[in-house]
């Protein structure tokens, strides 16, 4: 019998808590409220006789045996998971209905599902990219992946990433401008996104923004082809624009990231016995944008 195990609630917990040095992003990821994961993270203190975060005004962070703890626990669960998913890669099968926003569609989720497909090769997987906050029961989906700040009626919503918006445009529109106050030149944006780059040049300046010249389309994909043809700036989080960087069709003006308080979400229906294809895709969108 194994005496000097922690229970797995403490154990997922403390490393989620670890790993984004936040109790409330934990909280957000494991489905709990702050007060459970900071209970959880005092039980497995108490259990180890030993503090395992300092808590500082306004963070916490690890202790020096927290850290290597940590690695241990991190090494544990990422162990189990794999274990556990090898069960349904031979149960998963028919068909995986997901509504994706554009933007992430194809500046992210496309370039690697080759991954997920080789894993459950019996699930097909049907993208329909859209904006819209569609309805699961008449349409008939599985799964959604939407930008905003998660608080949908009916579904269960988990955090993917919070976006940090950079400013990105063309070389050839770099080299032709002034980069010292060029938010005064030509922008692009997402007409549902419309304050996106008044608050960044707010933030940046630590002054009202003035009268900017933005326009806009109706999805953050089109505003990104657009600055890559030269037509304007743009506001884009690094990971859709990874590929674009390396290929040296988007170059960062300035290396200021603002914390755009939204980001993107994986949601399904609430209430429902979620099934083995559902939690096999999340748990594998997850573990790639970790």
């Amino acid at each position: 019998m194994r005496k000097h195990l922690p229970s797995l609630n403490q154990l997922r917990a403390f490393e989620a808590t670890a790993r984004h040095l936040s109790f409330s992003k934990a909280a957000d990821e494991l489905h709990v409220t702050h007060t459970a994961v900071s209970h959880q993270v005092k039980a497995l203190e108490n259990f180890l006789e030993t503090r395992l975060f300092d808590r500082l005004t306004r963070s916490i962070k690890l202790t020096d045996k927290a850290e290597k703890y940590y690695q241990a626990a991190k090494e544990a669960l990422d162990i189990i998971e794999i274990s556990t998913a090898a069960f349904f890669q031979d149960r998963v099968s028919g068909n995986l209905k997901i509504s994706v926003a554009p933007s992430f569609a194809t500046r992210w989720l496309l370039p690697k599902l080759e991954d997920f497909q080789k894993q459950y090769e019996n699930l097909k997987i049907q993208i329909e990219p859209s904006i819209e906050v569609i309805d699961f029961q008449e349409n008939d989906l599985d799964l959604a992946i939407r930008h905003g700040k998660g608080r949908w009626p009916g579904l269960v919503s988990t955090k993917l990433f919070e976006e940090l918006l950079v400013p990105v445009a063309s070389p050839a529109l770099i080299d032709s401008m002034s980069t010292e106050v060029f938010w005064l030149g030509s922008l692009v944006g997402a007409s549902p996104r419309k304050n996106e780059w008044k608050n960044w040049v707010e933030s940046f300046t630590r002054k009202p923004a003035p009268n900017l010249n933005i326009m806009f389309y109706p999805t953050q994909a089109l505003a990104l082809d657009a600055a890559i043809e030269g037509g304007g700036i743009a506001l884009a989080d690094r990971r859709l624009i990874e590929k674009d960087i390396l290929e040296n069709r988007l170059n960062i003006l300035k290396d200021f990231s603002f914390p755009n308080k939204q980001g993107f979400y994986i949601s399904y229906r609430k209430g429902s016995n979620v099934e083995a294809k559902i939690k096999v895709f999340c748990t594998w969108i997850i573990d790639q944008l970790q």
